[in-house]
């Protein structure tokens, strides 16, 4: 018998967004032609198409095109590169989402700039972790000249390839983070002439730096002598101890203390022992199958230390001995 048991993440104890989807759904925009699936809401013109124009498609047979859409004037972000108050007065399309693995953290994607205008129309891509918003493409039509002239006659930026460390730009980001990317394309002085962005082959991939350890899982599993604990443990940067509580009451957590058993059998100390772990993260401890009776109930929690300051708790929560 397997049994995962999903833990939610400690920061999300203290309130965190509703889940996204671990990956960029819909990242070369290949599912359909018009509003692009899994990407909204949207201000103004986006939509994915699928005739070639410039450097585009970069992946695939489509791509997407964010029109400026007669809306501004435009404020670009506060600070392009680093931290502060996104762009307004935009068209935009935005996608929220988590990383799908600890080291799944390098975020990349392609762009290519279109603009007829004198004034600085712009195109930006922000990311947010739903506290803070950091800019991390800026090109306006400064740049454009560089590239092969669009089919409708505009002058380009060359295809740009950006890539994007989210571990290392949102150090306390764990699997339990939800990012929204947006992608904006803004008319700088005036809406008289409206410039194009132009999107492809978003991904998450290894190469970045690891998220946090704040995300846990527990698997038992009845090798037939042995009941095996498996316990996930996602990043590397806490110190995780798991407490164990036997022979419950209800409601769950209300059993004796955490980590103290009423037998010899203690399976975690209240000192908070470490199993024996692997490269990956897992953490494994081997209990005599016939110790407790087949359905007996344990409460389970695993609290976290960054170094020795407590870092926050798992919710309990309640499993049975396979």
């Amino acid at each position: 018998m397997r049994c995962w048991i999903p833990f939610i993440a400690a920061a999300c104890i203290f309130g965190c967004a509703a889940p996204a989807v671990a990956q960029i759904l819909n990242p070369s925009f290949e599912a359909n032609v018009g509003s692009p699936q899994s990407w909204g809401p949207s201000v103004g013109t986006a939509f994915a198409f699928f005739i070639a124009d410039a450097d585009m498609p970069s992946d695939g047979s489509r791509f997407l095109q964010v029109n400026s859409s007669n809306l501004g004037p435009a404020t670009p972000h506060s600070n392009p590169g680093g931290f502060g108050t996104d762009a307004t007065g935009t068209a935009h399309i935005e996608q929220a989402f988590s990383v799908p693995a600890l080291d799944m953290t390098l975020l990349s994607f392609d762009v290519q700039f279109l603009s007829t205008d004198t004034n600085p129309d712009f195109v930006e891509v922000s990311v947010s972790d739903g506290t803070q918003t950091k800019n991390i493409l800026h090109l306006d039509t400064s740049a454009t000249g560089a590239g092969p002239t669009s089919n409708a006659g505009f002058a380009t930026t060359v295809l740009t390839h950006v890539t994007e460390d989210l571990g290392a730009s949102f150090p306390t980001a764990d699997l339990g983070t939800v990012f929204t990317i947006t992608l904006h394309a803004g008319n700088a002085a005036d809406n008289a002439i409206n410039s194009i962005a132009f999107f492809d082959d978003f991904a998450l991939s290894t190469g970045g730096t690891a998220l946090i350890m704040n995300s846990f899982a527990i698997t038992l599993v009845n090798g037939g002598q042995t009941v095996q604990f498996d316990i996930v443990n996602k990043g590397p940067f806490r110190t995780n101890v798991p407490l164990l509580s036997f022979d419950v009451a209800s409601p769950a957590g209300s059993g004796p203390l955490f980590g103290l058993f009423p037998t010899s059998n203690t399976i975690f100390l209240a000192a908070g022992v470490q199993f024996t772990s692997d490269a990956s993260g897992m953490f494994s401890r081997f209990v005599p199958e016939l110790i407790f009776p087949t359905g007996t109930l344990f409460d389970f929690t695993i609290v976290a230390f960054l170094g020795a300051t407590f870092d926050g708790a798992a919710p309990v929560q309640r499993i049975a001995w396979p």
